[in-house]
C-alpha cells in the first residue's frame, strides 16, 4: 500500500489564516462602508477563495518577491465604492484617508485599467 502525505506550505497556511480573518471582519467592514458611503454605493465582493489565493501566490513567486508570498495578496476582503463623478471620487478618497493609518495603493477604473494610485495619470 502506498500513502501520499500532502503537507501544506507555509503560504497555504497563511492564506487560510488571512481568509479566516477576512470572514471574521467582513460584517464589520461592510457595516463601516455602508454607514460611511451609503448601501446604494457599496458593493462588497466575496472573500477571495483559497484556490485563487494559491494562484496569486504562484504569480508572486515568479515575480521575484521574497517569502512569505501570501503576504503580497492584499485583497482577501475588498469592496467597490461607486462614484458618479470625479468630485465624488475625491470625496470618497478623502473619507477613506481621513484620520486613518492605512493607505490606498491600488485601484481599478471602470474601463478595466489597473495600476497603483498616481501611476495611470487619470
Amino acid at each position: 500500500m502506498i500513502f501520499f502525505v500532502i503537507t501544506p506550505t507555509y503560504d497555504d497556511l497563511l492564506a487560510k489564516v488571512y481568509i479566516k480573518i477576512a470572514q471574521i471582519l467582513k460584517a464589520i467592514f461592510h457595516h463601516a462602508l455602508n454607514s460611511t458611503f451609503g448601501s446604494d454605493k457599496v458593493l462588497v465582493a466575496p472573500i477571495k477563495e483559497l484556490q485563487r489565493c494559491k494562484a496569486k501566490i504562484a504569480e508572486y513567486k515568479v515575480d521575484g518577491n521574497s517569502a512569505p508570498y501570501s503576504a503580497y495578496v492584499c485583497d482577501y476582503l475588498r469592496a467597490t465604492i461607486l462614484c458618479a463623478s470625479l468630485s465624488e471620487m475625491v470625496e470618497v478618497l478623502d473619507k477613506l484617508c481621513d484620520g486613518g493609518e492605512g493607505q490606498i495603493t491600488h485601484r481599478t477604473s471602470r474601463q478595466g485599467k489597473q495600476g497603483h494610485i498616481g501611476e495611470l495619470g487619470d
